[in-house]
């Protein structure tokens, strides 16, 4: 049965719109999937951690609805809804990406290599000169750890500014690629080349990229046997191929475009993510274009679910704003 993401759903304990169903839809799914994996495929999760994390959702959630429904600030209500949905989709989905581990796939790394190669892309290279420009290297760095922070505020901004048609493109835009990202680095797993080079000291000493070497050895160790345990503390990921930070930079830019005056300001920090990805990453390049393709990917299939639905959306914000 197709869900009219218009529609909202009202009770006397919550308010929904379709959007969000379909987003808690699939953070329930996963959480479903991640409990089934733990059972029959074993492995250890920090549940502490985790279970701090989704309290922290379901408070937040329900401060957004009590907004909502009390009708003191429907634009607090928007926002702070839809950052418990990004919570929520977000951790199941980093337990479910870290419990399909080990994988039995060949990693796609030496085609990608080979492809930095015909570019003349090196990242040992890369970062070596960051490290020679001290200025640039903490600009990137800055830019890189930005991205989360700025998932956080663009919601917050888009909510508390009445843009629901934005912010629902940002948050079906988020789920829509993240789900396309883990399927494809299932099917074709990929590490990055913090696995495959070794930085000397000097560089890595200069530079201090957030991946590192040693990162990448734990990172293959965990491709071949698992992680001991699923804990957020693995806050560099594991997926080379698309990077998804790279994706994020693209998500954030546009979902700018809804605030109008400070798109510009988007514009230029994300621009300076992409190089910071290849520094402090431990990226391919040719995870950058993985990346810019996953997003255009996630942008259409966002898009023909909003655009189903633009009039709906406009009047029920016109009725709202009247």
């Amino acid at each position: 049965m197709s869900l009219d993401i218009t529609e909202t759903t009202k009770t006397k304990w919550f308010a929904l719109d379709g959007a969000e169903i379909l987003v808690l839809r699939i953070a329930a799914a996963l959480m479903i999937i991640n409990a089934g994996l733990l059972i029959f495929r074993g492995g250890a999760i920090d549940a502490q951690a985790y279970s701090g994390l989704f309290a922290l959702a379901i408070f937040v959630g329900a401060l957004g609805q009590f907004y909502r429904l009390s009708g003191r600030g429907t634009g607090i209500g928007d926002a702070l809804t839809c950052l418990a949905l990004m919570l929520l989709f977000s951790n199941s989905a980093l337990v479910f990406n870290f419990l399909l581990l080990p994988l039995n796939g060949h990693p796609i790394d030496g085609y990608l290599l080979q492809f930095d190669t015909w570019l003349g892309y090196s990242w040992p290279g890369i970062v070596s000169w960051a490290g020679d420009v001290p200025w640039f290297n903490e600009l990137s760095r800055f830019a890189y750890i930005s991205v989360m922070p700025q998932l956080t505020i663009l919601i917050l901004l888009l909510g508390f500014m009445g843009k629901k048609i934005w912010l629902h493109r940002m948050l079906l835009l988020l789920v829509t690629t993240t789900v396309v990202l883990i399927a494809f680095w299932s099917l074709f797993p990929s590490h990055g080349p913090s696995a495959m080079f070794t930085l000397s000291d000097e560089v890595a000493a200069k530079t201090r990229p957030m991946v590192t070497s040693e990162y990448g050895q734990r990172l293959l160790t965990m491709m071949i046997s698992g992680p001991e345990t699923v804990t957020p503390a693995h806050v560099e990921g594991l997926i080379a191929f698309p990077s998804y930070h790279t994706t994020m930079a693209f998500i954030c830019t546009f979902a700018a475009i809804g605030l109008r005056k400070l798109f510009p300001v988007f514009l230029v920090l994300n621009l300076i993510v992409l190089p910071g990805t290849l520094i402090h990453g431990g990226h391919h390049l040719a995870d950058l274009f993985g990346g810019a393709i996953l997003f255009g990917l996630g942008v259409w299939m966002a898009e023909r679910i909003v655009r189903a639905h633009l009039n709906d959306y406009e009047s029920t914000q016109s009725s709202a704003n009247a």
